[in-house]
C-alpha cells in the first residue's frame, strides 16, 4: 500500500507539472498572438490615416468620417491601439496643418477614462505616464472643455507630479480656449487642482485673468492662494500693490513668503513699507524673502539702517544674510558693527 501510495503521488505530481508547462506555454503563446495581432492592428490604423491624413480638405472630410463611423463599429482594444497611435503622433508639437489634423482626430475620438484615472494596485509609475501622454495629446489639441473633462476625472487621482501638469499645461495653445480653461479651472472646487493652475500661468493669462487671481488671493485655501500670490508676482513691477501687501498680513507664512518675493519689483512706498515690516516678522522664510526683495527698492538702506537700530537680531541677521548675496559691502560692513 505504501509504494502504491507513492506511485500515485508521483504520477499525481508529473501530471501537475505537465499542466503546469502546458499552461505556461499557452499563456506565452496567446500572448505572443496578442501582441502580433496588436502589431498588426496598428499598422492597419496607420495605413487607414495615412490614405487621407495629407489629402486636400474635401478629401480629408471625406475620408475622416468614414474612418470615424469604421472605429465606432471596432471593439474597445482596437480604440484604445487607436488612442496610442494618436498619442504618439501628438507628441510633436501640433503646429503644422498635419498636426492639427491629427488632433482634430483624437479629439472626435476622444481618449478613455481608463488612461487618464487608473486605480488600484498597479503601478503608479505606469499611471503617471498614461496620465501625461493624455493629457499633453489633449494640451496641443487646444480644446478647453476636453481638458476640463480630463482634469475632472483625475481631480482625485492625479499621479503625475506638478512640474508635469505645469508642462503640460505651458503646452496649450495661447488664445481664447486657453482664458476660458484657466478661468474655469482656477475657479474649480477642487484646491489641488486650482493651485496647480494658478502655478502655471503666464504672464499673458495673469493679465487676462487678473480679477479672477485676486479672487484667489482670499481663499480660504492656504495653497491656493499662495499660487495667486505666485501668479500676480509673474506680473513684475505691474502687480498689484495693494493686494500684495495685504496678503503680507495672512495668517500663514506660505503666503506672505511668496507675497514678500513678489513685491521685490513693486517700487511703492506702500510696498517697501510692508517689506519693512516683514523684516520683523517670526517665520525665518518671510524675513528672508523680505530682506532680499528690499534691496530692490531705492530707500532700502536706511530701511535697513532703521531695522537695523531696533536691536532685533532676527531682523539683523536676515538683512546681513541678503547683503552677503549682494554688492554693497560698505552697508554690510556698518551693520555688523552695529550688531556688536
Amino acid at each position: 500500500m505504501p509504494g502504491s501510495l507513492l506511485v500515485f503521488l508521483l504520477c499525481l505530481l508529473a501530471g501537475a507539472f505537465v499542466f503546469l508547462f502546458l499552461f505556461s506555454a499557452s499563456a506565452n503563446y496567446l500572448t505572443l498572438r496578442r501582441e502580433e495581432n496588436d502589431k498588426k492592428t496598428a499598422a492597419e490604423i496607420g495605413r487607414e490615416i495615412d490614405k487621407f491624413i495629407d489629402g486636400a480638405e474635401g478629401e480629408y472630410r471625406e475620408g475622416f468620417g468614414e474612418f470615424a463611423r469604421y472605429v465606432r463599429s471596432r471593439d474597445k482594444r482596437y480604440r484604445n491601439l487607436l488612442e496610442k497611435y494618436l498619442l504618439n503622433a501628438l507628441k510633436s508639437p501640433a503646429d503644422s496643418a498635419k498636426g492639427k489634423r491629427y488632433g482634430e482626430i483624437a479629439e472626435n475620438i476622444r481618449f478613455s477614462a481608463e488612461s487618464l484615472a487608473q486605480k488600484g494596485g498597479g503601478n503608479s509609475e505606469i499611471y503617471a505616464i498614461n496620465q501625461y501622454d493624455v493629457l499633453m495629446g489633449l494640451a496641443r489639441i487646444g480644446k478647453a472643455e476636453s481638458m476640463r473633462e480630463a482634469f475632472e476625472k483625475i481631480k482625485n487621482g492625479v499621479f503625475i507630479n506638478e512640474r508635469a501638469v505645469i508642462e503640460v499645461l505651458s503646452s496649450f495653445p495661447a488664445g481664447g480656449e486657453k482664458t476660458s480653461l484657466f478661468r474655469s479651472m482656477i475657479n474649480s472646487d477642487t484646491h489641488y487642482i486650482s493651485a496647480l493652475f494658478l502655478k502655471a500661468t503666464d504672464g499673458e493669462t495673469v493679465k487676462t485673468l487678473d480679477s479672477d487671481i485676486i479672487k484667489a488671493l482670499h481663499h480660504v485655501n492656504k495653497e491656493v492662494r499662495a499660487a495667486a500670490a505666485h501668479a500676480l508676482s509673474k506680473l513684475g513691477a505691474q502687480a498689484p500693490s495693494g493686494e500684495l501687501v495685504s496678503a503680507m498680513e495672512d495668517r500663514e507664512w506660505e503666503v506672505r513668503a511668496i507675497a514678500a518675493k513678489a513685491l521685490g519689483s513693486v517700487m511703492t512706498g506702500e510696498a517697501g513699507m510692508a517689506l519693512f515690516r516683514a523684516l520683523f516678522d517670526r517665520q525665518w522664510r518671510v524675513r528672508q524673502n523680505a530682506a532680499k526683495a528690499l534691496i530692490g527698492h531705492p530707500d532700502y538702506e536706511q530701511l535697513f539702517i532703521l531695522a537695523s537700530e531696533s536691536r532685533d537680531e532676527y531682523a539683523r541677521d536676515s538683512i546681513i544674510s541678503a547683503l552677503e548675496n549682494g554688492n554693497n559691502p560698505v552697508l554690510l560692513r556698518s551693520i555688523k558693527v552695529m550688531a556688536v
